[in-house]
Parts: C-alpha cells; sequence; structure tokens
C-alpha cells in the first residue's frame, strides 16, 4: 500500500510538471506568434486555425 501510494505520487508529480512545461511550451509559441503577426509575417487565423492558411513570408 505504501509502495503504490508512493509511485501514485511520483506519477502526479511527473503529470503536474508536464504540464507546466506544456504551459510554457504554449506560451512561447503563442508569444512568438503575437510578434510575427504584429510584423505582418503571418495572419491572424494562422493563429486561430495553427497555421493551415499560407503565411505572407
Amino acid at each position: 500500500m505504501a509502495r503504490d501510494a508512493y509511485y501514485q505520487l511520483l506519477q502526479t508529480q511527473k503529470n503536474a510538471w508536464l504540464a507546466q512545461e506544456n504551459v510554457a511550451h504554449y506560451e512561447d509559441i503563442s508569444k512568438a506568434n503575437r510578434l510575427r503577426m504584429k510584423d505582418g509575417k503571418i495572419y491572424v487565423i494562422d493563429i486561430l486555425e495553427g497555421g493551415r492558411s499560407a503565411a505572407l513570408g
């Protein structure tokens, strides 16, 4: 029982860490996309649809 609880705790901690990494990665991508949009290098629709339309340059 204690061993199961220990491994469950480790798994929960790893999942929390992974979620934080995902958020940080998303924030980095969002920031880069906002800067590219501000510079006119991508369309707003690229950000909303995940880059399915053609980029400007």
